[in-house]
């Protein structure tokens, strides 16, 4: 009898282990358990998350780290806001102490990167340290100061950033007292590709200058004498390349190398101009320019925009083009820019220049220019 109750208390013992075991097939792969919070004998981290970082610069993800030895890994899994697949950037002790991450700022495309910090115990078990995949932290890219003014800029060109422009002149001195011409034209045509940074913009292109006038063959200053026969052409074609620095929508300055040639030399010159006051409104601006064969140009300009869409300017112009025997010419130029269509702009000049032993007479110039 004894023994019968003995295999049945051990019958009853088997059967109460058996119904506290879920089956498991035998194919059944090891899933991998999920992320936990950490339990004592784990790592320990202290971060405190950023909440934005400056566009174009890596986010640093630092903390302290208690017992690190527990967890062979322990990273930072990131992605770009709204992505699908997460990459990693591990913990390295820091110079400074303590332990670093770094996010790349390509992470940060979408204007935003998240990110949370997971590590792994040496039998495999993640152990999750700040926020989950499921709901990981946010940090936003805020503009730099340069990214928010090339905003403000590219508005003000309507996201245009590309510039064609042709530009002819002529400056007419009048006819001597011997009734001999003397004048100037100048073409010139230009591409301009706008940075909208510091370096605001660059530009290249090709002009040619040419001249008549009198040979002066005697007499004083006050009184020159000229040849009644004789005229003399002087001229330069030439090739220019031009930077603007901007310091802020105010404060310009335009520095340009020119490179050329006249019948018998080499020409190697430069011009620069400072402007004040916003470039699509009211504004003075002072320029020059030096070309060995030709002499200097040196003007004043005034700009004001009263009428919508329509800019008037208003030019004082001393110049010794061409260098010859003749004495310096001055005079005003009046201007007006407006646009023909959403894309040219045409602009129109008109004025008096002569000079001191000269009658003087009209000076004028029209600009065509093309933006896309």
């Amino acid at each position: 009898m004894r023994k019968w109750i003995i295999l049945a208390t051990l019958m009853l013992a088997s059967a109460a282990r058996a119904e506290g075991e879920a089956p498991v097939a035998a194919d059944d792969e090891p899933v991998p358990a999920p992320p936990q919070a950490a339990p004592s004998g784990a790592a320990r981290v202290f971060h405190e998350p950023p909440a934005s970082v400056p566009a174009g610069q890596p986010v640093a993800i630092e903390a302290a780290i208690d017992d690190a030895w527990q967890e062979p890994s322990i990273e930072v899994r990131y992605r770009p806001a709204g992505g699908d697949e997460y990459e990693a950037a591990p913990f390295e002790r820091s110079s400074a102490g303590g332990y670093r991450a770094s996010i790349p700022a390509l992470a940060l495309a979408t204007g935003a990167v998240e990110y949370y910090i997971v590590g792994v115990d040496r039998a495999g078990r993640q152990h999750a340290h700040f926020a989950t995949a499921e709901a990981p932290h946010r940090v936003a890219a805020t503009p730099s100061r340069d990214d928010e003014r090339a905003d403000l800029e590219r508005r003000m060109v309507s996201g245009r950033l590309s510039l064609f422009q042709l530009r002819t002149m002529v400056l007419n001195f009048g006819k001597t007292r011997n009734g001999r011409n003397d004048f100037l034209y100048r073409v010139e045509g230009d591409y301009t590709y706008r940075f909208l940074r510091r370096l605001y913009s660059v530009r290249m292109g090709y002009g040619l200058v040419r001249s008549r006038g009198p040979v002066r063959v005697g007499g004083t200053d006050s009184v020159p004498v000229f040849s009644q026969t004789e005229t003399r052409e002087a001229g330069v074609d030439y090739g220019f390349a031009e930077l603007r620095l901007r310091w802020n929508p105010k404060l310009d300055f335009d520095g340009r190398l020119i490179l050329g040639a006249t019948d018998t030399q080499i020409a190697l010159g430069g011009a620069g101009r400072v402007r004040i006051g916003p470039e699509l409104g009211a504004h003075v601006a002072l320029g020059a320019e030096y070309v060995p064969s030709l002499g200097y140009v040196a003007n004043l300009r005034l700009q004001w925009h009263t009428v919508p869409h329509v800019l008037m300017a208003a030019t004082l112009v001393s110049t010794s083009w061409p260098r010859t025997e003749r004495s310096d010419g001055s005079g005003i130029l009046l201007e007006t820019l407006f646009p023909v269509g959403r894309k040219w702009r045409l602009g129109l000049e008109g004025g008096y220049i002569g000079r001191r032993d000269n009658r003087g007479s009209v000076a004028g110039s029209a600009s065509f220019a093309y933006e896309y």
